[in-house]
């Protein structure tokens, strides 16, 4: 009887209190009236009536148990375009997921780079600018192969990465190795779950992109000239912005394929090179050594400009795999295809007045074909630690990645001659522009440590050339990055 007591307790419990969890097949629940408990005096009698329990409909209670049956949460769920829908916040998912991968730390944009060189009778200057066709925008840099929300500012240094020559042939002329500095400013925005788009800003600190050199006779009759060079001028200025469009191609919980294009816009400044000589005691020279050297007075100006006129469209596929809990792969490919080609021009006078004899002046202009590029960047990191909890994600991993860059065509360069041959004195002078070194092929190795916390990401690298010039952009590269996801 206490048994039969407590169950209809129960019930009238669950129907008056919480009848959603009233759920058991009790049918038509009453005490018999032979083991009816007598009636506490002072209190009237207990009729069947009032122990019996109105349940529903035995069709209605038909769950074998005491509480309603949940269904098992859904595994990977797909949207109608065949892709999973749960692509997670930008903090990632759980632990072990590619959601969570550092991006690629990336290298320089050096390949198919193009040199402005005055040489023959004068052996006068030659430069290497880092804007002239080399600020080309390469994907994998600062870049994931996921679609993400975030705002980053990258600073990278290049040690030794432009050259700039004046008079070489000359002791008292010059050579120049400079650095480049260069911040980028980028935000990343998803506009829909597959699909990015992505901005880059870059701020150089640089070699001048307006260089003159001077020579003037010496004040002395013996003094060497006067010579003013430009091999420490620098400046800071705007590269040429980047937008990345992204998309999402295919995906599981641990391997992505995306793809995309890129546009580069000509937003550096053109390069300028301008010369003068007035120098009575000018030594010219034969550059093959087959003719003496003499002096006599030159007069001379020169002024080339290429203008940076440069835009290029870049197609890309990329692609992440999260092997396991600590491993994982993640790689761009590039094809780098410019739309429109650098604008050139070049003017020039010429003149010995001792001989006497005064060259045609020169007034030309034309168009700088540029090279079409291909670039592969394979990376593969590995987790030093993971903590990624609800709401707190700490990571620390080490990265190594390979860059590759190839110029996929034969280099086209302008040739003006600015001085013609005086007889069998004085070889002719012209200027070359384009991309001296024609093919290159450049490989470039990455260590970095990226580190998480939270909404935040930091990442160092080291990035060293594995081959020799002309197959090498800079000595070495530094860079820093710092990331906000939100």
């Amino acid at each position: 009887m206490a048994r039969k007591t407590f169950v209809v307790a129960i019930a009238i419990l669950c129907f008056g209190v919480q009848p959603s969890l009233a759920q058991t097949n009790f049918q038509d629940l009453s005490l018999p009236s032979s083991n009816a408990v007598a009636p506490v005096e002072g209190t009237p009698p207990r009729t069947a009536s009032d122990t019996t329990v109105d349940l529903p409909p035995a069709s209605a209670l038909d769950v074998p148990n005491d509480f309603p049956e949940i269904a098992p949460p859904l595994s990977n769920p797909l949207s109608p375009l065949g892709i999973s829908s749960l692509l997670g916040s930008s903090l990632g998912t759980t632990r072990g997921s590619r959601s969570s991968m550092p991006a690629m730390i990336g290298d320089t944009t050096a390949g198919g780079c193009g040199v402005l060189r005055l040489n023959g009778g004068l052996p006068v200057a030659s430069v290497a600018h880092p804007t002239f066709a080399c600020s080309r925008i390469n994907i994998a840099e600062n870049n994931s192969p996921e679609l993400r929300d975030r705002f980053y500012v990258s600073y990278r240094y290049f040690n030794e990465a432009s050259t700039i020559s004046v008079f070489p042939e000359s002791p008292t002329g010059g050579e120049s190795i400079p650095d480049i500095h260069r911040t980028t400013i980028g935000i990343e925005r998803k506009i829909a779950d597959v699909l990015s788009v992505e901005l880059r800003l870059p701020i150089n600190h640089q070699l001048s992109s307006d260089l003159t050199f001077t020579q003037q006779t010496g004040l002395g009759a013996t003094d060497p000239p006067r010579i003013s060079l430009p091999l420490d001028d620098r400046e800071i200025s705007f590269g040429n912005i980047g937008l990345i469009f992204k998309t999402l191609l295919w995906q599981d919980d641990r391997r992505l394929i995306s793809g995309g294009i890129a546009i580069n816009f000509p937003t550096s400044p053109d390069v300028k090179l301008q010369g003068f000589i007035d120098d009575d005691r000018f030594v010219i020279g034969d550059p093959t050594g087959t003719l003496p050297n003499f002096t006599t007075a030159v007069d001379f100006s020169f002024d080339a400009t290429v203008r940076n006129t440069l835009y290029t469209l870049s197609p890309f596929l990329a692609i992440t795999n999260a092997l396991n809990d600590r491993w994982f792969v993640q790689g761009f490919a590039q094809w780098d295809a410019p739309l429109t080609p650098l604008k050139g021009s070049v003017t020039s006078s010429f003149a010995l007045p001792d001989l006497p004899f005064f060259a045609a002046d020169v007034n030309d202009a034309g168009e700088i074909e540029i090279q079409d590029l291909m670039r592969l960047n394979i990376g593969v990191g590995r987790y030093l630690y993971r903590n990624a909890r609800r709401n707190s994600y700490r990571e620390i991993a080490f990265v190594t990645e390979l860059h590759y860059t190839h110029t996929l065509e034969e280099a086209k360069i302008q040739t003006i001659e600015v001085i013609e041959s005086i007889g069998g004195i004085v070889p002719a002078t012209n200027v070359d522009v384009g991309n001296i070194a024609n093919n290159v092929d450049v490989l470039n190795l990455v260590v970095g440590l990226p580190i998480r916390f939270n909404r935040w990401r930091l990442v160092n690298g080291v990035i060293v050339p594995l081959r020799e010039a002309p197959d090498r952009g800079f000595e070495y590269e530094l860079n820093s990055m710092i990331s906000y996801d939100f």
